[in-house]
């Protein structure tokens, strides 16, 4: 039986393998002289993190051109940055079969083509393909920067460059402008924030008269919570939006470094973190993924969720919208 199992999972490997393999020529044989193809397979904060290096990239490295491969569901969000010349999306399973290609053979950089997320051993048992990712943290402050300087090979000091400025007009601002956008849910935060806080800051907005709306598409982890008016939009419209609301205030996640990167007014919400002790946190905090490390906007608020922290925390943002 456990031969038989071993097979199978031995045959799917061969065949996701292959599949990978001929992603990765295809992309060799099509490659522009003077492109280099960073290779992005992760969430929408860790593709961003990337691109906010494309310019500094370009000047290290002495490359022309920049194509960026992502998850299909991301490709809006590279023609964001002019830096980046063109892009191409894959489906999960193209996604994953690369991946699989690449770490097997160890091809981090090989041939022009970048993987720009971290290092993994791959393993095989009876549960099918399984990762191993590792990453050293030597400054906690500013380990988002630091490991994408990295990755892509470029001095500490690299700047970042930002994408165009938000497509907002004078009427998305008038709709908008006493509306307050919260963003509860995050696909792959390790944490949690119990639903009671949501709620009180819910009521809290509601008996001060502002339009209090939720980011909610219909997704598997993402909750609506009651009192809101559900928003659903595409990752540009929500870039677009962003000058328009006077405040987005969510669990920290991806969604939060778009908006940051689009200069929303963002309160944003750190859950339950080892070894902090802050309830209101600064650009010089102990929090792996602060958000002060990718842009000092003015009007970004930080703060660390504590169950008996809840009712004051509650009070703080709200006093601050």
């Amino acid at each position: 039986m456990l031969d038989q199992q071993f097979e199978k999972t031995m045959l799917t490997f061969s065949t996701i393998y292959s599949k990978g393999q001929e992603i990765y020529a295809a992309l060799e044989d099509n490659r522009e002289e003077g492109m280099d193809i960073l290779y992005c397979p992760a969430h929408i904060g860790d593709t961003l993190w990337i691109c906010v290096f494309a310019d500094a990239y370009k000047k290290v490295h002495g490359c022309s051109k920049l194509l960026f491969v992502v998850p299909q569901s991301q490709t809006e969000l590279i023609k964001l940055f002019p830096s980046i010349d063109d892009t191409f999306g894959l489906s999960k399973d193209e996604s994953q079969a690369l991946e699989v290609y690449i770490g097997f053979n160890k091809f981090w950089c090989n041939s022009h083509i970048r993987f720009t997320h971290f290092e993994f051993h791959m393993y095989l048992d009876s549960f099918g393909i399984n990762f191993t990712t590792h990453s050293t943290i030597n400054n906690v402050r500013n380990h988002m920067n630091e490991t994408r300087q990295k990755i892509l090979e470029l001095p500490s000091d690299s700047e970042k460059n930002y994408p165009i400025e938000p497509e907002c007009d004078e009427e998305m601002k008038k709709e908008y402008a006493n509306a307050v956008l919260l963003l509860p849910t995050a696909q792959t935060q390790v944490g949690e924030i119990e639903d009671s806080f949501w709620n009180k800051i819910v009521y809290e907005l509601n008996e001060r008269g502002y339009d209090v709306y939720c980011n909610y598409n219909n997704l598997p982890y993402e909750k609506l919570i009651e009192g809101t008016i559900p928003l659903s939009t595409g990752l540009t419209e929500l870039y677009n939006l962003a000058p328009a609301f006077k405040r987005f205030i969510g669990f920290r996640s991806g969604i939060l470094d778009l908006l940051t990167l689009a200069g929303g007014r963002i309160t944003v919400v750190h859950p339950d973190t080892r070894g902090v002790e802050e309830m209101e946190l600064t650009k010089e905090s102990q929090i792996i993924d602060n958000l002060f490390q990718l842009r000092e906007l003015e009007g970004l608020q930080a703060y660390q969720y504590k169950t008996q922290w809840e009712n004051d925390l509650v009070e703080k943002i709200i006093e601050r919208i």
